[in-house]
C-alpha cells in the first residue's frame, strides 16, 4: 500500500492505493486564498485522514513546477513557491515521499492502468482550475530539463486575452480552463453548474462548452504537430463533460489538424492520486 495525493488549484485529494485500486479517499479544499500555513495544513490533514502505518511511501503531485526537489513555480497555488514539500511531509510522516507534478502522476497512471495502456507515445491534457500535460516518449515519462508538458501555456491566439497564469497572450488555460468557460457563460459559477444548465437546455451554457471544444481542439492541433503521439488523453474536471464539447473539439481537430490523433477520455478520475502513488515504486 502506498499514499497518493494529488493537490490542485482548488482541491486536495488524497487515497491509501494498491495497484489501480483506492481503497480510502479524501477530499478536501485546498483553501489556495488562505496563504502558506492553511494550505499546509490541509495537505497534512488529507495525508492523515488516509494513512496507515505499514505503507511503503507518499507520492505526491502538485500544479506546479519543480526546481531541486523545491515547488519553483504553481500558478495557482503562489504561497508555496519555495517550500520544501518533499522534506516536510518526509520528516512530518517519517516515510519515502517523492513528489512530482501533479499531471506527470495523472499521465503515469493512464499510461500503466488507463486509456493509455498499450501505447508507447501519449500525451495527456487535465482541464480544470488550469490546464497541464504530460507526456510519455517510447513508454517513459519526458520531462526535458524537469519541466516539459505544460500545455497550457502554448499560445492558440497571440493577440488574445492576456493571461492571468503566466506573461502570454491568447494561452490555451486562458481559453479552455475553468475562467474561459466562466467568461463565456458570463459568470463565475462552476464547470459543473455550468454543464448542469446546459444539460437542460441552457442556450449559454450549450455555447459555452462548445466555444471550450473549439479552443481546445485549436490546442490538440498545436500539441499533435509538435509530438505526433499515438493517442492524446483528456482527463480533469472539466473533462467529465466530454460529451458537451468533444463534437467541436473532433471538428476542429478534423478541419484543421495537420497530424492527425486519436483522442480519448482518460479512464479514471482519480489518475493524479493513483500516479502519485506509483512515484513510490
Amino acid at each position: 500500500m502506498r499514499i497518493g495525493i494529488d493537490i490542485g488549484g482548488t482541491k486536495i485529494k488524497a487515497g491509501l492505493v494498491n495497484g489501480e485500486k483506492i481503497h480510502r479517499r479524501i477530499e478536501i479544499a485546498t483553501e489556495a486564498e488562505k496563504g502558506r500555513e492553511k494550505v499546509i495544513q490541509n495537505i497534512i490533514s488529507a495525508i492523515q485522514s488516509v494513512y496507515q502505518k505499514d505503507i511503503k511511501g507518499i507520492g505526491i503531485g502538485f500544479a506546479g513546477m519543480f526546481e531541486d526537489g523545491k515547488i519553483a513555480k504553481s500558478p495557482h497555488i503562489p504561497s508555496l513557491e519555495g517550500f520544501d514539500i518533499k522534506r516536510y511531509v518526509s520528516k512530518k510522516f517519517h516515510k519515502k515521499v517523492l513528489a512530482d507534478n501533479e499531471v506527470k502522476c495523472a499521465t503515469i497512471a493512464e499510461a500503466k492502468y488507463g486509456a493509455g495502456k498499450g501505447h508507447k507515445n501519449i500525451v495527456m491534457i487535465t482541464i480544470g482550475t488550469g490546464i497541464g500535460g504530460g507526456i510519455i516518449t517510447e513508454g517513459k515519462l519526458y520531462k526535458g530539463k524537469g519541466n516539459a508538458g505544460e500545455v497550457g501555456h502554448t499560445t492558440i491566439n497571440f493577440t488574445g486575452i492576456k493571461s492571468t497564469c503566466c506573461n502570454n497572450y491568447g494561452c490555451l488555460e486562458e481559453y479552455a480552463s475553468t475562467r474561459g468557460l466562466q467568461r463565456r457563460y458570463g459568470k463565475k459559477i462552476s464547470p459543473k453548474k455550468i454543464a448542469e444548465l446546459a444539460e437542460k437546455g441552457d442556450k449559454k451554457a450549450i455555447q459555452a462548452y462548445k466555444e471550450l471544444g473549439r479552443n481546445l481542439g485549436a490546442g490538440i492541433n498545436n500539441i499533435a504537430n509538435s509530438y505526433d503521439p499515438e493517442i492524446i488523453i483528456l482527463g480533469g474536471g472539466i473533462a467529465k463533460s466530454w460529451e458537451l464539447f468533444q463534437e467541436e473539439m473532433h471538428k476542429m481537430i478534423k478541419e484543421r489538424g495537420f497530424v492527425k490523433t486519436k483522442v480519448v477520455k482518460a479512464k479514471f478520475e482519480d489518475a493524479g492520486i493513483i500516479g502519485a502513488a506509483l512515484l513510490i515504486k
